[in-house]
């Protein structure tokens, strides 16, 4: 039972494997940064989740980036990434949003929190998730809503 576990957390549910090819060993080779007991305890790091997430995404044909956000010291100075509080991913389909990568008990900053409330003053998708599965769930949302202002139901 700990497989399947294990397998959803970094497939999703529709992506796992047959139970014959599923093993732990097999888990922790495809994400070598995620431990096995971690993973079939259920407890990843936000890195880990977010790794799966954007697996999960690019294998349902999604574009997708990661953003790094801040500073971060180098040999000769800083690195300097997206602004403080831009989201994890950014995801492009039909629609593009951000995805705001986040454990269990992960709280939003409160750069975070004015990020996400500009964006979606200008109309821009932008959620916070906190599963492979909340993540495809919150993505296919955008894709379909577009879709129905595109083609509306009983337009012929």
């Amino acid at each position: 039972m700990r497989r399947l576990v294990a397998a959803e957390l970094l497939w999703g549910l529709e992506d796992v494997p047959a139970r014959s090819e599923l093993s732990l060993r097999s888990v922790s080779q495809a994400r070598p940064h995620a431990s096995p007991r971690r993973l079939s305890e259920g407890r990843m790091s936000e890195t880990e989740l977010s790794k799966a997430i954007r697996d999960a995404l690019t294998r349902r044909g999604f574009w997708v980036e990661r953003v790094n956000a801040g500073k971060t010291k180098v040999k000769r100075g800083w690195l300097y990434g997206a602004a403080i509080g831009t989201p994890d991913i950014l995801v492009i389909a039909p629609v593009y949003g951000w995805l705001e990568v986040k454990v269990e008990l992960g709280k939003l900053s409160p750069e975070q929190v004015t990020w996400h409330d500009r964006a979606r003053n200008f109309g821009i998708h932008v959620e916070v998730v906190r599963s492979v599965e909340g993540a495809l769930r919150t993505v296919e949302g955008w894709v379909a809503a577009r879709r129905e202002q595109i083609e509306p139901k009983g337009a012929a």
